[in-house]
Order: C-alpha cells, then sequence, then structure tokens
C-alpha cells in the first residue's frame, strides 16, 4: 500500500511541476509573424525580481 501511495504523490507533484509552464502559440493572422518555435515560460520575473507563484493576473 505504501508503494501505491508513493506512486501517486510522485504523479501528482509531476502533474502539478508540468501544469506550471505556459506555452504560447503565436497567431499566424498578424503582422509581426510567428517564430519558428513556440515559446514556453516556465519563470516568472518581474521589476528584475523573480516573482511569487500567483502574482500575473493572467
Amino acid at each position: 500500500m505504501t508503494n501505491t501511495a508513493e506512486t501517486l504523490v510522485f504523479f501528482i507533484l509531476l502533474l502539478i511541476i508540468s501544469v506550471r509552464s505556459t506555452t504560447y502559440q503565436c497567431d499566424p493572422t498578424i503582422q509581426c509573424g510567428c517564430s519558428a518555435q513556440s515559446t514556453v515560460v516556465t519563470s516568472r520575473i518581474v521589476g528584475g525580481e523573480a516573482a511569487a507563484d500567483y502574482t500575473w493576473g493572467w
């Protein structure tokens, strides 16, 4: 039973970590064009300092 619980906790933490990153997709209809690769944001820097979790409004 302990091994099953540890496995469950591992997968829950893995899910939380993977959800924390954000992938921004480019809109090909806008004039500025698109990059060859999507941008993945995994950190938050505000005013030159790392921002705490949940401080962004979106």
